[in-house]
């Protein structure tokens, strides 16, 4: 029987066939003579040298082309809720360490000091920390109506002597006690660690301490005694004068807040946040099983992350203000203590953006690139 080749791929024909069987190109009778008796191309010099190619060895050829381009494109409305709850878990939990971290960071000594340090003692009102309006007199003047008569004999008369208790609120030794309980505030509210309070017996002691200072005003006429000082701990205990610096009855007022914040603010909340972010972050690319679009998610939840802090950073004007109204220490004295919390929320908040914005371009950029290393 005659052999033939196909006109079309050069495939060798054994002479009964009506389509070539590689390429499917239809065989005319007339034709096949006139190339088995024309001179073969290199091309179908190849083709007849080679061995004979079976029909089930052409076949998986021609359709795994189809079947690779399917795989590329396949994406199931499940794969893309499932990826957007998670996206949503990641913000909450990103945004939850986050300020955590940032609370942690700023809530130091340091900051501390320095908002004390911004508290105008001499223009603070009793009135003002507790919002009542009942008591509404200077500190120093309430120092100063709280001093035993027989001490004020030895005193200038009371505008200069106002101006003398002034000086001793500016001193080292107030500030440095201040700094302390504010510190005590901070942990009290923070972790529930600290003495959420001024006792009166830390106030005559520290008078005790300082009193040669104290004993300045009179210019050496009088001497404190342990009697004048037991009757300033009768003035404070009677005239219930620190009981609005407590913190003890705005917790019980507002528990379930004060408990939320406790915890919020722990380490172990930290590592637990943390933890929990990067578990979903496994789910995520698990849930689409394709590394650029797992990151096109990722980088859009932590934008979202991002601006939450920045967010924080601006408002932490607002947040002084409420801060005052609850316990009126003054907003300068909020805007010095919340000012490294802006300081850390801008940077946080803007190394998660930039994080965010490489997890949406650089697989962008790879892909560009991976056909121009194909060729």
């Amino acid at each position: 029987m005659s052999q033939t080749v196909c006109t079309q791929c050069g495939t060798e024909l054994s002479g009964e066939e009506r389509f070539c069987p590689k390429c499917g190109h239809v065989v005319e009778k007339e034709t096949q003579a006139q190339v088995a008796a024309a001179p073969k191309t290199e091309m179908q010099a190849q083709v007849t040298a080679a061995p004979e190619m079976k029909t089930a060895d052409v076949s998986p050829t021609v359709t795994e082309q189809p079947a690779s381009g399917r795989r590329g494109k396949k994406l199931t409305p499940l794969s893309v809720v499932l990826s957007i709850l998670i996206c949503l878990v990641l913000i909450l939990l990103g945004i939850g360490a986050s300020l955590t971290g940032i609370v942690k960071m700023s809530l130091g000594e340091t900051a501390i000091e320095t908002a004390v340090g911004n508290v105008e003692l001499a223009e603070l009102k009793t009135g003002q920390l507790s919002g009542s309006g009942q008591k509404n007199e200077t500190l120093p003047q309430m120092i100063y109506d709280s001093i035993e008569p027989g001490f004020k004999e030895y005193m200038p008369e009371e505008e200069e002597a106002l101006e003398a208790i002034e000086e001793i609120l500016e001193e080292d030794f107030v500030k440095d006690f201040l700094a302390e309980k504010t510190q005590d505030y901070v942990s009290d509210i923070l972790t529930g660690s600290g003495d959420g309070r001024i006792k009166v017996k830390e106030v005559t002691d520290l008078i005790r301490k300082n009193r040669k200072k104290l004993e300045d005003l009179t210019q050496g006429k009088y001497r404190i005694s342990d009697s004048d000082i037991e009757d300033v701990r009768e003035y404070l205990e009677q005239n219930h004068v620190l009981e609005d610096l407590d913190l003890s009855e705005l917790q019980d007022e507002n528990e379930t807040a004060f408990d939320l914040v406790q915890n919020l603010f722990s380490y172990w909340m930290l590592g637990l946040l943390a933890g929990l972010f990067v578990l979903f972050v496994v789910l995520l690319f698990l849930a689409n099983r394709r590394f650029r679009r797992s990151m096109v998610y990722l980088g859009i939840s932590l934008l979202l992350v991002g601006a939450a802090d920045v967010t924080l950073a601006i408002m932490t004007g607002r947040i002084s203000g409420l801060l005052n109204d609850m316990l009126r220490l003054g907003e300068k004295f909020y805007g010095a203590l919340l000012s490294p919390v802006r300081t850390n929320s801008f940077i946080v908040g803007g190394c998660t953006l930039l994080v965010g914005l490489l997890a949406l371009i650089l697989p962008q950029v790879f892909r560009k690139k991976r056909p121009a290393a194909g060729r």
